[in-house]
């Protein structure tokens, strides 16, 4: 997987996981965006920021850090914690799929 804005190196599609009981989820935020995000047991590319936090959590238990691609920046989901288990929820429409250059993330 791929930064959709700069083509840097996220996550390898192998990393991809299933958080209560899917991989990928649909959210709404308390201001209103409306998110789908696919989770990953791990992403290299991302660079987690901020103090964690419990605050309108998608996933119970698991506190959240935003998540930034590395290369360039961007905003591309969030890192969950809870003692020894995290993982990263990406933004499906931020990150494309990297065996397929041009196209959008490879269904889940």
């Amino acid at each position: 997987m791929a930064c959709a804005a700069c083509r840097g190196f996220i996550a390898d599609h192998r990393a991809r996981l299933s958080v209560d009981g899917a991989h990928s989820h649909s959210f709404i935020n308390p201001a209103g965006l409306i998110f789908r995000v696919s989770c990953f047991a791990a992403a290299p590319g991302v660079l987690p920021v901020g103090a964690a936090s419990d605050d309108f959590t998608w996933f119970a238990g698991f506190a959240w850090r935003v998540a930034l691609c590395r290369a360039c920046g961007e905003h591309l989901g969030w890192s969950y914690h809870r003692l020894a288990s995290e993982f990263v929820a990406l933004i499906d429409d931020r990150i494309i799929d990297a065996r397929a250059p041009d196209g959008p993330s490879a269904p889940s």
